[in-house]
Parts: C-alpha cells; structure tokens; sequence
C-alpha cells in the first residue's frame, strides 16, 4: 500500500517498482524480480484505480512463494536459511549377473 498507494501518485509506476525492488533486496537477482513485480502491481494499481488488485497479487506471490519453500524444506531439498541442499546423484544399479 505504501508504493502504489503513497509513492506511485508522487514518482510513478517506474520509480516505486525500483524502490520496492530495492525494499526486498535479498541478493542482486532478487531485486530485479520485484522490480518486474513492482511494475506489473503498479500497472494494476494505475490501470484499476485502486490498490487492492496488487495488494492480491502479491498476497498470492507470496503465499505461492511460501507454500513452494516449505515444500522444498519438507522434502529436504533446500535447509532453513533457503540454500539449496547438495546431494549426490544416484548410483545406477549394477546390471543382473546372467544365470549360469
């Protein structure tokens, strides 16, 4: 609500989707993804009139993002700080030894 509700009708739709990218800085890749998710909430935003279509849109990244995570973490694929976990590929089985 503070982008596209206080920033955007001050700055525009490019420069809070830079600020909100820089907000939910993790790692340089992160931030390129939610400058591209700041863009398509402000286009809702500027597009609708209102701030509720992207508050719904990143309440379901969000969700979909922690839904998927805790799957991986279940499943131990990735450990609690989100690093993926390494594991060593799979042994194939010696072939059958032919009946004599």
């Amino acid at each position: 609500m503070l982008f596209r509700g206080a920033l955007q009708p001050v700055t525009g739709v490019i420069i809070q989707a830079v600020l909100f990218g820089l907000l939910h800085w993790t790692c340089r890749a992160h931030v390129g993804i939610a400058v591209s998710a700041g863009l398509v909430f402000g286009f809702l935003a500027q597009v609708s009139g209102s701030v509720w279509p992207g508050v719904a849109a990143h309440f379901s990244v969000d969700l979909t993002t922690g839904l998927a995570l805790g799957a991986a973490l279940r499943r131990g694929w990735i450990d609690a700080a989100g690093r993926f976990i390494a594991t060593e590929p799979a042994t194939p089985a010696p072939p059958p030894t032919p009946a004599v």
